[in-house]
């Protein structure tokens, strides 16, 4: 992990890495204007339904 200084953009991207029936594992990757890596994040879902 990385820090920004105040004013600065970052960039978030999801990306998905598993899309079964009921469970979803996403990552989202966090940079800045540099495209420097900034945050590395992953996320499960699961769809009630």
């Amino acid at each position: 992990m990385k820090s920004v200084k105040v004013g600065e953009t970052v960039f978030a991207k999801a990306s998905c890495v598993h899309r079964g029936k009921t469970i979803q594992l996403w990552q989202i990757k966090v940079t800045d204007e540099h495209q420097n890596l900034i945050s590395l994040c992953k996320l499960s879902t699961v769809t009630i339904s």
